[in-house]
């Protein structure tokens, strides 16, 4: 779970290598704790030298102490090489989301629903919509009476799905299948909300 959240947020090197030690380290000494108090016990019930029992000691810390630390370097390795941040497709759906909201605050005070460039001009979207955001491209159709707002990836590469929404604000996988996305929804799954 540790090693989840810290690879889905962009955080620097020494930060998931303080992270992963924050996880390791605790372990290491619980495994060391419970072989300290077997090595006790075996030293009181058994008639073994103590060189013999001291030599068997050391060769158990020295390979908890290295499996600890071999441990903490490949998770480390690990959650630096997860991904850095939101997943494209999650990030078209919060931008969809804000062009539902932009689009009932401008209903409020108008006649009718609006185009990107409309909600831009009046202020409710930032001027980053015009363009690709995140590896997708966004456009508004509208009409006094509704709107549909779709994202769709700027190649196959860039988003997985597409995605729309209507003056219902739901966030609906695409319909069809486009250039850039195929079959652009889950399997069965054309139109219907997106989870």
């Amino acid at each position: 779970m540790f090693a989840f959240f810290l690879s889905s947020t962009p955080f620097p090197a020494p930060v998931i290598a303080i992270g992963a030690l924050i996880v390791v380290l605790p372990c290491t000494f619980f495994v060391l704790g419970v072989g300290f108090v077997v090595h006790r016990i075996l030293d009181l019930l058994s008639n073994e030298r103590a060189d013999q029992s001291d030599k068997s000691w050391r060769f158990f810390k020295r390979f908890v102490l290295g499996s600890g630390a071999l441990a903490w370097s490949i998770l480390t390795l690990i959650i630096m090489q997860g991904p850095t941040g939101p997943r494209n497709e999650t990030v078209a759906v919060a931008l969809l989301r804000t062009i539902n909201t932009a689009e009932v605050t401008y209903l409020s005070g108008n006649s009718g629903y609006a185009t990107i460039s409309e909600l831009i001009g009046a202020g409710l979207l930032d001027e980053r919509y015009t363009g690709p955001m995140s590896g997708y491209v966004f456009a508004i159709s509208a009409s006094s009476s509704g709107y549909t707002a779709t994202a769709m990836p700027v190649s196959t590469k860039s988003g997985k799905y597409g995605y729309y929404s209507s003056s219902d604000a739901v966030i609906r996988y695409a319909e069809s299948a486009k250039e850039t996305c195929s079959p652009c929804f889950p399997k069965g799954m054309a139109g219907a909300p997106a989870q």
